[in-house]
């Protein structure tokens, strides 16, 4: 009888040895950088790569074994998923590994059991090799350690061949496993571990090594029959070592990538199209058509024809559209992991005929996805329309040219998943061509923020990065970094860059006229933040916690929205342009608290927000400046009024403004820019009436509320007329009398402080006032003022002599 116990004691030790091999990979989870490697393994030097395997077997109480070395050489080919520090470049984790090819290759073994004088068992492997491979990848890596048993070696390459002599031949047939036909998989479970390190960084090339050690000690029985065992036993290290670089952004500056697409180059204007090596092909799918003619895509009139930009001599996407219309999109292009997004086309037509037509037009769009699967109408993002007159004849009678449309930095959402560019064609005569060419995704890459911070030692100027914590050192901050202002004052002296601004803390940003700052995203003022702009500030969205306050000249632009929330403050002399303008805060053109000024609100929608906005506007009520505190709408700007709405006194000089009524523009802009029915609340008083006060004589009577303006209708009393009630009598008397003394204790009007030059006290001078203008009735009708009678004059007069003497006594107390 023969026995095969040996034949399947060698299967398992090829299987044994493909386990040797079956270990590698890494841990976290997070926003990985995937990187493709080539590894080598090293040179066999004991332990590394070289293997001391020793056979053992026992039958019959009789144990023979035999020993050989195993080189282990060739490539190991894999994708490692890493987070790099996007400052320093270094390696923060290594999460990920899957091995997708290479060639792994065992050298020769020889292996003698002697079994003397009953012969011997003689086994051997030659050219054995085969590849590394993840099952269900990727495989995990955690703190640079990975378990094997995520990964299997395949064996497809070589033989092992066995065979007994003698006695012992007798009970082995020789046998032939050939690893061609019948490959093994192997796995087992071991801790591997995976190094990878930044070695150096040249211009924007990073280089980086990556080291694979996989750990082996291993004695186990295979084999266990009819008393006979066999053990297998090896020990050692597979190492595999090579290097890989990336493109890293360099420190300083802006970098706009192309994301994923870029057709064929075609200059703007041009008449003809070349093919460029490195082109992206965009696919594009035809979704509409109109039904009074055929609309032909590439020659093909079927609306569901799925086409691809062809690859010849005119390489240009194209309509040819006879009195008809059509709709093409484009394949999504993926953008989540930038930011800063733009996108431009070129487009052009021409009718080989009648030319394009006052009838005949082109649309193009950007719709979005948040998902990255629905494509909704309301998330159309933006669009342009060509029209006959908008686009030049070329030569050949070809009507049209090239167009370029984009976006704004930042017009596309940081959180929008994808994009479809669209193509829409309206042609009302034969012969219609539509192209379009260059279509160009740009944006800036999240994976290279880096956040740099003001470190608070004090005041000083942008452009020296000596302030600035978080970056490369040298870096100052430019469109790929996020920065942080929690203290002192940043000046901003000459144009500078950044991709978000956040002022916290106490931390003060002042732009100097005649510089930019340009802030790809978002500017966030905290609460006890501020940003002075006396230059320009440009910005996709800002939240104005804090304050922000435009200097004569200054000018903030923002792309999408600017909100002023509850709190904060909108002030100065100055521009603000946006897309959208809210406050639930304070809005207060001039410089507070005493500066008449005008914020201009440029294209864009202001809403001051009902119960919660506080519009401030100041008024000068000097008789030679007709100045007020004002919002002023440019043409395309609208102001939707709501809120409340504070008036106060920015100076009264001259006595001879007293006794007159003053009207004061608070808001002026072109017709139907206003909307709303006006304000919720008056402050400081209670209601828009005669006793509304807002400071040196002013009262508000009245607030007119046009299409195209707020005016304000002020009461400026007469010395005296404490109350505002067009008469000076005894509630004015009682005003003063129970004020008076000769101290700076920041008395008012109300209080009897009638005198032009505000000396913040009720006195003598102020009893003049009132003395002069004293009688029972209404200066404001212009009646002669009644001659009250001597005995209530002789009382008055007593009664002041006495606040004198009172006044008198108290300073000698």
């Amino acid at each position: 009888m023969k026995r095969t116990n040996g034949i399947f004691s060698w299967t398992l030790m090829v299987v044994w040895i493909a386990t040797l091999l079956s270990t590698v990979t890494p841990a976290t989870l997070g926003d990985l950088v995937t990187v493709d490697v080539d590894l080598t393994l090293t040179p066999p030097a004991a332990p590394i790569n070289s293997f001391t395997v020793t056979v053992s077997a026992e039958a019959s109480g009789v144990a023979r074994d035999d020993s050989d070395t195993a080189n282990v050489t060739g490539n190991v080919l894999a994708d490692l998923g890493i987070e790099f520090d996007p400052v320093t470049h270094a390696v923060t984790s290594v999460d990920q590994l899957e091995f997708t090819g290479g060639r792994i290759n065992l050298s020769d073994m020889a292996f003698s059991l002697n079994y003397f004088p009953l012969g011997k068992i003689n086994a051997s492997g030659t050219g054995i090799g085969g590849t590394l491979d993840t099952p269900s990848p990727p495989g995990s890596v955690s703190g640079r350690e990975f378990n094997t048993a995520e990964h299997q070696v395949l064996l497809d390459a070589g033989q092992f061949h066995a065979a007994g002599t003698g006695t012992v031949g007798t009970l082995f047939e020789p046998m032939t496993f050939d690893l061609t036909t019948a490959p093994i998989e192997a796995t087992t479970e071991l801790t591997g571990k995976l190094d990878v390190d930044l070695l150096d960084v040249v211009g924007s090339t990073a280089t980086y090594g990556v080291t694979i050690n996989l750990p082996v000690d291993f004695d186990d029985e295979v084999y266990n029959e009819g008393g006979v065992t066999v053990n297998v036993a090896a020990a050692g290290i597979v190492q595999a070592a090579g290097q890989f670089t990336r493109t890293v952004y360099p420190p300083y500056g802006a970098v706009t990538p192309t994301i994923s697409t870029h057709l064929e180059e075609a200059a703007p204007g041009a008449t003809s199209f070349a093919r460029t090596g490195g082109d992206v092909e965009l696919e594009w799918k035809l979704v509409a058509a109109g039904v009074n003619g055929a609309a032909a895509v590439n020659g093909a009139a079927a609306v569901d024809d799925t086409f691809t930009d062809p690859d010849d001599a005119n390489n240009l996407r194209q309509f040819h559209v006879n009195n008809a219309d059509a709709v093409v999109t484009s394949e999504p292009i993926d953008v989540r992991d930038f930011a800063g997004v733009q996108v431009a086309v070129d487009v052009r037509s021409w009718d080989t005929s009648s030319g394009f037509e006052s009838e005949d037009d082109v649309d193009l769009s950007v719709i979005a996805s948040y998902d990255g699967v629905n494509f909704l109408p309301e998330n159309e993002l933006f669009w342009l329309e060509i029209e006959d007159g908008e686009i030049t004849a070329l030569d050949n009678g070809q009507n049209g040219s090239f167009t370029t449309f984009g976006s704004p930095v930042g017009l596309i959402p940081d959180d929008v998943a994808s994009i479809k560019v669209v193509v829409d064609v309206d042609n009302n005569s034969n012969n219609e061509h539509v192209m379009w060419d260059n279509v160009v995704v740009t944006g800036i890459s999240l994976a290279t923020m880096s956040t740099l911070i003001w470190d608070g030692s004090g005041d000083g100027s942008w452009s020296p990065s000596a302030h600035w914590t978080g970056g490369t050192p040298g870096q100052v901050p430019g469109n790929a970094s996020h920065v942080t202002v929690p203290a002192d004052t940043v000046s901003v002296g000459a144009d500078a860059e950044a991709y978000t601004l956040s002022i916290t803390g106490e931390g003060g940003v002042d732009v100097d006229a005649g510089n930019t700052l340009a802030v790809g995203t978002n500017v966030a003022v905290g609460g006890s933040g501020r940003l002075d702009v006396a230059g320009m500030l440009t910005a996709y969205s800002a939240t104005v916690d804090g304050q922000l306050n435009l200097r004569s000249g200054g000018k903030v632009t923002v792309s999408d929205a600017l909100t002023v929330a509850v709190g904060g403050k909108l002030t100065g002399n100055g521009t603000v342009e946006a897309e959208t303008i809210t406050s639930e805060g304070v809005v207060s053109p001039g410089s507070e608290p005493n500066g008449i000024g005008t914020l201009t609100v440029g294209s864009g929608d202001m809403t001051l927000v009902a119960d919660l906005s506080i519009y401030h506007a100041q008024v000068s009520l000097a008789d030679t400046a007709p100045g007020a505190d004002l919002i002023e709408i440019s043409e395309g700007g609208s102001l939707q009024l709501g809120g409340m709405l504070a008036v106060t006194n920015a100076g009264r000089a001259d006595a001879a403004s007293w006794s007159a009524s003053v009207l004061r523009t608070i808001v002026s802009g072109p017709a139907d820019a206003v909307s709303g029915t006006g304000f919720d609340m008056i402050l400081p008083g209670p209601a828009a009436d005669e006793t509304s006060h807002v400071g040196q004589g002013a009262f508000l009577r009245d607030v007119q509320v046009t299409t195209s303006s707020v005016d304000l209708e002020l009461f400026v009393a007469l010395g005296g007329d404490a109350d505002g009630d067009g008469k000076v009598w005894l509630s004015d008397w009682a005003a003063l009398r129970a004020n008076f003394g000769n101290t700076g204790t920041g008395k008012g009007w109300t209080n009897g402080n009638f005198d032009p030059w505000l000396d913040d006290k009720v006195w003598l001078s102020d009893w003049a006032a009132l003395r002069a203008n004293f009688g029972n009735a209404s200066y404001t009708e212009g009646a002669a003022a009644a001659v009250p009678e001597p005995g209530t004059i002789a009382m008055l007069l007593g009664a002041l002599a006495g606040l004198a003497l009172l006044g008198r006594r108290r300073r000698a107390a």
